[in-house]
């Protein structure tokens, strides 16, 4: 069964090193904003990571922002992408 995880913060230079290559590559892909600048916020915690697995395998990643707004707070997907996208991309509305 597919889930989806928000990695600790204090966890992510850990597994940063397996996820790293596909969220240069989305984020290239859609050239949204600089890679080097979302590295450096996930990596201290100020962005979260999101793995979609199953069986020990990452299937997907995504890069979150929250923003508070003068309403409410908003949550951005800076950055996603993964293989098999109709087995995950449910997960996305958790």
């Amino acid at each position: 069964m597919m889930q989806l995880i928000c990695v600790d913060p204090k966890d992510v230079e850990r597994v940063w090193p397996f996820v790293s290559t596909m969220m240069y590559t989305a984020m290239k892909r859609g050239d949204f904003s600089s890679f080097k600048v979302v590295e450096q916020k996930v990596l201290a915690g100020e962005m979260l990571l999101w793995l979609a697995h199953q069986d020990k395998k990452i299937a997907a990643a995504a890069i979150t922002q929250i923003t508070s707004t003068e309403w409410r707070k908003v949550l951005s997907i800076v950055a996603c992408s993964g293989k098999d996208m109709d087995e995950w991309l449910p997960l996305l509305s958790d």
